[in-house]
């Protein structure tokens, strides 16, 4: 392919030397003459020439004269119109290049020399024509957005010019034979259907433009070439070996036997079949770079995406990964690639990792979990990671794809509002929705685990003095200290909410031995009677408990009866003089 581009920019260099000297030529006779009408003729006819001097070498780019103008400019000049168009390719040829070389194999009208009439001149132009319809075909094929008006002109002033030689062989051996007028009209009505049938395509698509169009002229290039020239040929023959008109004509009927139909017809169909072979073979290429495009647009997106993406193979092996996953491990995707977690990560967290891939592996299902990473540079992330498995076409797992996205925001932002909704903001204990929900839970859990439980209600004594005497800043702080103070005296799994004002609540889990409560109670009081230094005052406040327990012989029928009766224990405890506890009972009800 290479070795015959070459060949033809050296013929067609030749010829561009050749047209210099007819644009010199043409100007020069052309400033000889006097009249303004002519010089701007001759002009007309230098400036169009090198314009189509550009075209021919920059692949027809410039548009400013097309070559049909040039046809008819060189027509009025008498100037031999087979000048401009030897050695001089179309438009098409610098597109169809690029072409694939599975396209450049395919010819939709397939030619050798064997069909050769045997007129030098006649034979290089159909070997033209074929060759410009078979390039036509490759450009309606590669090139979507082509310029039909452009091509079509360029197919019409060559047509004209094979018509213009093929009209000079019959003026020179057939001058006065009947059929000169007939073979002329045949000429002229084959570009008058060619130009209507080009203006009949204007705003249909480049496939029925291509269909229609190759439809007329492959049948009608076979036509012309298998039958009619050749039967010109054979005619010319016959009076170069001197024979006369008459004679020619019989002679040339014999040989165009009922083999040329034949032939026709085999290459009609095998014309169809190469157009159609070459528009699978576009589509492929068509779909090839589809997928390619598809491919680079996901690579391009992997690689940009701010979360890290990654993929394991079905053993846990990482296959590819994104820049952003990299930074989580420190690591290039060169050196990722072809490890597992164990490399990177404690064995323990690498366990956890794999137990994650396999289960949506074996599930076939996309698994979602929230958990904070240490990036390599030691920077924390809360993560959102979804794994989700991977599955060829006949639904075999193929591996594992690892998409994590950085919540950390959200986490925080989350904390905080939960915070605000669940926490006392004074003292940063649970509030009371939080302990209506927890204690509702904790009936259940406390009745499933068949263990015990208790629900303390404490009351501070002497703190609305405090408060009235000190101010609210005081008492405040009082309650944090309190609140301070006696939490150190709780297990982690104990839960210390305050209700509101001075009023908390203690709920007491897996109690096994009752009587063990008293002196938990007791170690309460003594703790809350000791004095608070707050802003350098000694302040001495003191705590009546009521305690009841869960579960109790009597049914209970919600945590808010248990709430209620702590409340009635403590209410007692405060008519006993405060300072002490008090454990319900059902006689307190009555």
């Amino acid at each position: 392919m290479a070795l015959v581009i070459t060949l033809m920019k050296q013929i067609l260099k030749k010829e561009i030397e050749n047209l210099h000297a007819i644009i010199r030529s043409n100007i020069k006779k052309v400033r000889t003459q006097k009249k303004e009408t002519q010089l701007n003729i001759g002009l007309a006819i230098g400036h169009a020439s090198a314009s189509f001097y550009a075209k021919a070498e920059t692949g027809f780019k410039n548009k400013k004269f097309s070559l049909d103008h040039l046809y008819k400019i060189a027509k009025v000049l008498d100037v031999d119109i087979c000048e401009f168009f030897q050695g001089i390719d179309t438009k098409s040829s610098e597109k169809i290049a690029k072409c694939n070389l599975k396209i450049n194999g395919i010819e939709v009208i397939p030619w050798n020399n064997d069909f050769n009439l045997g007129i030098p001149e006649i034979d290089q132009q159909h070997y033209k024509l074929v060759e410009i319809i078979n390039q036509l075909a490759m450009n309606f094929i590669c090139n979507k957005n082509i310029d039909l008006l452009t091509i079509f002109d360029e197919l019409i002033a060559y047509t004209q010019y094979h018509f213009y030689a093929e009209e000079k062989i019959w003026n020179q051996y057939f001058s006065n034979d009947m059929n000169d007028r007939a073979h002329k009209d045949e000429h002229k009505a084959f570009i008058h259907t060619l130009k209507s049938l080009i203006k009949n395509q204007e705003g249909k698509n480049i496939e029925q433009v291509a269909e229609n169009t190759l439809d007329f002229l492959i049948p009608w290039l076979l036509e012309h070439t298998l039958e009619a020239d050749r039967y010109m040929a054979y005619m010319v023959f016959a009076i170069q070996e001197g024979k006369n008109s008459v004679e020619a004509q019989e002679i040339a009927q014999k040989k165009i036997h009922s083999m040329t139909k034949v032939i026709k017809r085999i290459y009609k169909i095998l014309s169809k079949n190469s157009l159609q072979l070459m528009h699978q073979v576009a589509l492929q290429q068509k779909t090839e770079q589809k997928i390619h495009i598809q491919e680079q647009f996901l690579k391009t997106l992997i690689r940009t995406i701010p979360d890290p993406i990654w993929v394991k193979d079905p053993n846990g092996v990482y296959i590819t990964c994104n820049p952003r996953f990299e930074q989580l491990y420190g690591a290039t995707e060169e050196h990722i690639i072809g490890k597992n977690d164990y490399d990177f990560v404690q064995k323990h967290v690498a366990d956890l990792f794999r137990e994650q891939d396999k289960k949506a592996a074996t599930t076939l299902s996309s698994l979602t979990l929230e958990e904070w990473n240490t990036f390599a540079d030691g920077h924390k992330e809360f993560l959102e990671i979804t794994k989700a498995p991977l599955v060829d076409d006949q639904n075999n797992i193929i591996g594992v794809l690892g998409v994590a996205r950085n919540i950390t925001h959200h986490k925080l932002v989350k904390q905080k509002l939960q915070q605000a909704a669940y926490y006392d903001q004074l003292t940063n204990l649970p509030n009371r929705l939080f302990l209506y929900e927890k204690l509702e839970q904790m009936v259940v859990q406390t009745k499933q685990q068949k263990s015990h439980m208790a629900i303390i209600y404490i009351d501070l004594d002497g703190f609305k003095e405090i408060n009235d005497t000190h101010g609210h800043a005081t008492g405040d702080q009082l309650l944090i200290a309190f609140s301070k103070r006696l939490k150190k005296l709780l297990k982690q799994e104990d839960i210390f909410a305050r209700l509101g004002g001075d009023e908390f609540i203690i709920i007491l889990e897996h109690i096994c031995d009752l009587s063990h409560i008293e002196s938990i109670l007791d170690r309460f009081l003594l703790t809350t009677e000791s004095p608070f230094l707050i802003n350098e005052l000694y302040l001495t406040i003191t705590a009546s408990l009521g305690v009841t327990f869960y579960p109790q012989k009597e049914e209970i029928l919600s945590y808010e009866q248990l709430l209620r009766q702590s409340d009635q224990a403590m209410y007692h405890a405060k008519q006993l003089g405060k300072n002490c506890y008090k454990i319900f009972t059902h006689e307190m009800t009555e």
